[in-house]
């Protein structure tokens, strides 16, 4: 489960947790902070909400996605190359 359609932080897992469990949880709780402190890195900076946008907001990104799962990061940072070299 996502805070809004516009982050890549998973704040819960719903097959193994409840709904109330997920949204009273710390992680939830902190993205809702930095946003009501108009800290946006955790958002793309594209979403029409962003008041704040910012490019250390997608290198969060990618640091995000390549601990959480190295594996498919490498292949879509490859995806992209290609898709580059084909321009």
């Amino acid at each position: 489960m996502l805070v809004c359609c516009a982050t890549w932080q998973v704040i819960g897992n719903t097959y193994r947790q409840g709904i109330e469990e997920i949204l009273a949880s710390a992680k939830r709780m902190k993205s809702q902070q930095k946003m009501t402190r108009d800290d946006y890195t955790w958002c793309d900076p594209k979403c029409p909400d962003n008041r704040n946008p910012s490019r250390l907001a997608m290198y969060n990104k990618y640091i995000y996605e390549a601990r959480r799962d190295p594996a498919r990061f490498a292949s879509k940072v490859k995806n992209k190359l290609a898709n580059y070299r084909k321009l």
